[in-house]
């Protein structure tokens, strides 16, 4: 068969290398094919077009010469000729991945993903949209050399993409004849992120899951199953699929997830940056670089992110019963709160509620004050689903409530005073839990609304620091609370006035399981920090654009900063000596960066630091020096990015916190 260039010469087509709907493919010479169309007139000035632009990329086989026959008619055109196996038989199918790649390493396969954006990359910036994108027409002969096919089909200028495969159709455009609109980038980019996926999830859809409707009507519904940090539900396929999902670095999870889930849409520009960071993160030995990582689970697969998803209204009475009478006197002489928090169960005596009340606004002193606490990481006993253990609730956290009623009796207490807060919040059997208590402890208790916490430990500050005149001269007052369930971030004015106030899901209790959860066997404690990192700074985002409106950006702000990981970072002993110390930015970043280094040089996977503060055996003082020392890693850089955030150079450590709020709150309420 003979056909014409152009200028006259002629082109003698060799072996046919394939066919298809619409014509076929021939070879012409080592380096150049020829595409002859069955019905090549409607093609004609889209071709005339493409090859006007002057495309030229080595991984993108363009037209590069129109071909005529005898009578200088149209008939198809001239490419350069491609050479390897076309992803649907070989990345896509893991056997025929090894097979034909087994030498590849996550390094190559990331750097091939690099350059295939890059070639997708120019394609954009020249209007044009591969339209069709699927993997039969990417052929792969190493990670530098591939080719783009099919591009005859491309969406160049007016002219439309006639053509699409279901499974990398954006679900806005299923069911829709494709050549009758012309698509959008956004469009393309749901394409090209279901291409990314699946090979990094080689040949795993993203809508793949265990269980559910067909893939069509799961793209439809989002109903995408790989979670990122904590899903409701979680039909992530088993296996080597979950070990490669946990192995991925957060930002491409969180790109797949805000995609796929959230119905976002993220460019090649976009993600070029995070691909790039990937793989000096893999030359670095970061990440795990087995493009199959051996198939084990998540350290904390059964394990809850999510401690502060609920909150209290005041028609739930049964949970708002605070007092439990103990002495039954007109005339109370002693009270005593009792605060139950998501990591310890903690008790406070008023020793001699007279004097504290008459030396209110003048002097405090914690002598004055009988104080006992037992950490029994109440909050562990919550399941994926936040629900309670009970067993667990009775075995570890009940007997101390218990003692600690008989210890407040054996004081002289006449009432007692019972809070709980973030895990009894939003625990998803919290009547049973609260009946529980009372009908085995013989205590009320009272579960506090979210802007409750915040109002009782700023109202503890307010009368135990001895910087009131500082605090007095501030126009804000922000309070950073850090317990174990959740983050509170309060702004108040002169004192007393709650501006705003933003509840984060970002305990120290859900740090420590960010850290774990994200983890496998083969993680390691290095690729683990980075990830929780991450999340919690793509969490901080969503604090931000809640608080812009009310939080004064380098305003005249008093930072008040409470929780484990803030008192321990002062580097003293007890709450008295921690109350009112003064730390700066620097003082903390310091503090981060020591931790990180000796955690690092410690323990080179996760599961070895998982083990070392799970265990049973380990616990003990070595067990509690290391879990105060990962409370801190983790939950410092919270209050860094909160202060650089917002302008605030220091912050000051209260040690009194949320119980002495309500014991203050109660003693001035009472008729004492």
């Amino acid at each position: 068969m003979l056909y014409y260039r152009n200028n006259g010469s002629t082109v003698q087509l060799g072996n046919e290398l394939g066919h298809g709907g619409e014509g076929a493919v021939y070879e012409v010479s080592d380096n150049t094919v020829a595409k002859i169309f069955s019905d090549p007139k409607p093609r004609y000035e889209k071709i005339k077009r493409f090859i006007s632009k002057g495309i030229s990329n080595p991984h993108i086989c363009t037209p590069s010469e129109l071909l005529f026959d005898k009578n200088n008619e149209f008939v198809g055109y001239l490419m350069p000729k491609a050479y390897g196996h076309d992803l649907a038989k070989s990345i896509f199918q893991p056997q025929l991945f090894k097979l034909k790649f087994g030498k590849w390493s996550r390094i190559e396969l990331t750097q091939f993903l690099i350059n295939l954006l890059e070639a997708i990359q120019y394609l954009h910036d020249n209007n044009i949209l591969i339209g069709d994108i699927n993997p039969n027409n990417i052929v792969v002969k190493e990670f530098d050399e591939f080719y783009i096919l099919d591009t005859d089909s491309f969406q160049i200028d007016e002219f439309p993409c006639p053509v699409g495969t279901m499974a990398f159709t954006a679900p806005e455009i299923q069911n829709r004849d494709f050549g009758t609109f012309l698509r959008t980038k956004e469009h393309e980019y749901f394409s090209l992120a279901t291409l990314l996926f699946e090979i990094y999830v080689p040949g795993k859809h993203p809508y793949s899951r265990t269980g559910g409707a067909s893939l069509q009507e799961n793209i439809v519904k989002h109903d995408f199953v790989f979670p990122l940090g904590d899903n409701d539900e979680n039909a992530t396929p088993k296996g080597q699929w979950e070990a490669i999902w946990y192995n991925l670095p957060f930002e491409i999870k969180k790109f797949f997830y805000e995609i796929f889930k959230e119905n976002k849409r993220h460019s090649t520009k976009e993600w070029l940056p995070v691909l790039r960071t990937y793989l000096t993160e893999l030359n670095s030995n970061l990440y795990s670089r087995a493009i199959f990582p051996l198939s084990t689970q998540s350290l904390t697969s059964d394990k809850t992110l999510n401690m502060n998803r609920r909150d209290i209204t005041d028609k739930e009475i049964e949970l708002r019963k605070i007092e439990t009478i103990l002495r039954p006197t007109n005339q109370p002489q002693k009270i005593a709160v009792l605060e139950l928090s998501t990591k310890a169960v903690k008790l406070l005596i008023g020793e001699n509620p007279s004097l504290i009340k008459e030396n209110i606004q003048k002097r405090f002193d914690f002598k004055c004050f009988f104080r006992e606490a037992s950490k029994t990481d109440t909050g562990r006993g919550l399941d994926i689903n936040n629900r309670m253990d009970m067993d667990y609730f009775r075995n570890r956290v009940l007997p101390t409530i218990i003692s600690y009623r008989r210890l407040a009796i054996e004081h002289g207490v006449d009432r007692l005073y019972t809070v709980a807060t973030a895990a009894y919040r939003t625990a998803a059997n919290r009547d049973e839990i609260l009946a529980c208590i009372r009908t085995e402890a013989n205590v009320n208790v009272r579960i506090l609304k979210k802007e409750e916490e915040a109002a009782a430990t700023i109202y503890a500050f307010l009368f135990s620091t001895k910087n009131k005149e500082e605090l007095s001269i501030s126009k804000y007052q922000m309070i950073i609370d850090q317990g174990g369930g959740s983050t509170e971030v309060s702004l108040f004015k002169d004192r007393s006035e709650c501006i705003k106030s933003y509840s984060m899901n970002l305990g120290t209790e859900v740090l420590r399981t960010i850290l774990f959860k994200e983890a496998n066997e083969h993680t390691t404690l290095r690729q683990a920090l980075a990830n929780a990192d991450k999340l919690i700074r793509d969490r901080l985002d969503t604090l931000y654009k809640n608080i812009s409106d009310g939080f004064p950006v380098n305003g005249d702000i008093f930072c008040i900063a409470v929780g484990t990981a803030i008192t321990k970072a002062t580097g003293k002993k007890g709450n008295p000596q921690q109350h009112d110390t003064v730390l700066t930015i620097e003082d903390l970043q310091t503090k981060v960066q020591s931790l990180d280094e000796m955690l690092k040089s410690q323990y080179t996977y996760a599961r070895e630091l998982y083990y070392a503060v799970n265990h049973e055996s380990n616990y003990n003082k070595h067990r509690n020096e290391l879990d105060g020392q990962i409370v801190m890693r983790l939950g410092l850089p919270m209050f860094i990015a909160i202060m650089k955030r917002l302008g605030i150079p220091k912050l000051t450590v209260s040690g009194t916190g949320l119980w002495y709020g309500i014991y203050y709150q109660q003693l001035l309420n009472s008729n004492q």
